[in-house]
């Protein structure tokens, strides 16, 4: 039983409708924030992400990473920027917004947008997409998630088997480069200050 089924097994319409009307109202007041709240919020993330990581290890170990795939993509992101992964559910579609924003979904009672990386850099890939999982991204708290068909491991990238590679210049400072088996490493800082994934609550 559902929080929008009555005890007789009917659904709720008056419910639903109250929760597509909240939806609604969230929506509106993330693509239209006021100059001021957008003001705010990107200084926050500025100063936030101005703050240096404490990764001493990296220069010696490399990068601790999560990785996954999408289609025959594979892509890695380092676990400090990673808060939680969890299944996909209820994802919202969200009329007259870039192709990229694959809709909005709830994760542990937060709405956050949730993007489709492929479109968003412009990759091309074979094969039927199930983007079953949600990665959430941030520092002190999730901003927006990235889809995926499946989550595989964390693992320990080397720093110099990470090389550029002009294939993906369409992603621009949000894509370190890519390794020998052709894994795509993001950067997490350009991520959360990539200008294209800015949601505003």
């Amino acid at each position: 039983m559902t929080d929008t089924t009555s005890s007789q097994g009917a659904t709720d319409w008056q419910r639903l409708r109250q929760r597509l009307a909240r939806a609604s109202e969230a929506v509106e007041a993330a693509f239209e924030p006021s100059t001021e709240h957008a003001k705010e919020c990107l200084e926050k993330r500025a100063s936030a992400l101005a703050q240096p990581l404490r990764r001493e290890e990296d220069v010696a170990e490399g990068l601790e990473v999560v990785t996954w795939r999408v289609m025959t993509d594979r892509f890695a992101l380092e676990t400090a920027y990673v808060r939680e992964i969890a299944k996909v559910r209820d994802l919202t579609i969200v009329p007259r917004t870039p192709s990229y924003l694959a809709g909005i979904c709830n994760v542990r009672g937060e709405i956050l947008p949730a993007f489709d990386l492929r479109k968003l850099f412009d990759f091309t890939s074979q094969g039927l997409s199930d983007l079953s999982y949600v990665i959430v991204v941030g520092r002190e708290m999730g901003e927006f998630g990235i889809l995926a068909d499946s989550v595989e491991r964390v693992i320990r990238v080397p720093s110099d088997a990470i090389v550029a590679n002009q294939a993906f210049a369409t992603g621009g400072t949000c894509v370190r480069g890519m390794t020998a088996d052709a894994l795509v490493i993001l950067d997490g800082a350009a991520l959360l200050a990539e200008p294209a994934l800015f949601i505003s609550g």
